[in-house]
């Protein structure tokens, strides 16, 4: 099996599917302790840390008590075959053949049981992952909403969470890919916004915006000298603002921010 580093990711920090899980055996007694469910709960590659409970997918090990397994979820191709216990502490999973029959052992994905219960896969020149019986909660992306009117989106709002590609981060999260810490708060008076935004690589601005509201949303009603532009300000299903940021006037490729009222 491999995982694969995606170069379109944002700072080349994203992952991306490749292929080969690796395949016949028959599960060994005492391994039905193993069987069940276990989530990917770390990610760590190229010594950074990559948070499973961003994904908008989860990876999940099934381990089958008939000795049978899937491994289904983010960054890999869906894998099926058979898992057995060699001993009380390496489980090796065994891939099927395109063609439905058994891989062999000299494939076999390995996975060791650390001390804390957990799951230990490492792929050599990739990740290590570790998989456990209790899953995370998912940051999930939330889900925008229709306002009623400008007035839902008064107030002075602050950057919690930043959205790039599949990744659903906090700022402190986005901050150990990449390096770039960001700090952004937005306040609307009427239809006049106040936006700052600063990140620790010399990036910073303060400036004032016109807004419109139409179809449930604020847009930018015009561009300024400063060449940022807002094309989308929305409520979301839990509270928060989402919050569409060019960096430039085209209105392209915005950043993807979301917005916690302030206390």
């Amino acid at each position: 099996m491999r995982f694969a580093k995606n170069p379109a990711f944002l700072l080349a920090l994203a992952l991306v599917c490749a292929a080969v899980l690796i395949p016949a055996a028959a599960p060994a007694e005492g391994s039905s302790r193993f069987a069940g469910p276990w989530y990917a709960v770390s990610c760590v590659m190229d010594g950074k840390e990559y948070y499973p409970e961003t994904w908008d997918e989860p990876l999940v090990i099934t381990l089958g008590a008939d000795g049978r397994f899937t491994w289904i979820g983010q960054f890999y191709d869906d894998y099926f075959g058979t898992w057995y216990c060699l001993n009380d502490s390496e489980l090796h999973l065994l891939i099927d053949n395109e063609d439905g029959t058994p891989g062999t052992e000299e494939d076999a994905s390995i996975l060791m049981l650390n001390q804390e219960g957990c799951l230990v896969y490492t792929e050599e020149n990739g990740p290590v992952i570790i998989f456990s019986h209790t899953h995370k909660e998912v940051a999930h992306r939330p889900k925008t909403v229709s306002a009623k009117n400008a007035d839902a989106f008064s107030g002075a709002w602050v950057a919690e969470y930043i959205h790039v590609d599949v990744l659903h981060l906090n700022l402190d999260q986005f901050a150990e890919f990449g390096g770039v810490k960001v700090n952004s708060s937005i306040v609307f008076d009427g239809l006049d916004a106040y936006l700052s935004y600063s990140t620790n690589t010399n990036v910073h601005f303060s400036v004032q915006l016109k807004m419109r509201f139409e179809n449930g949303k604020l847009v930018q009603s015009a561009k300024t000298g400063e060449d940022i532009f807002l094309p989308d300000v929305f409520l979301t299903d839990n509270g928060q603002l989402e919050v569409h940021l060019s960096p430039n006037g085209s209105g392209k490729d915005p950043l993807v921010l979301f917005f916690t009222k302030a206390v």
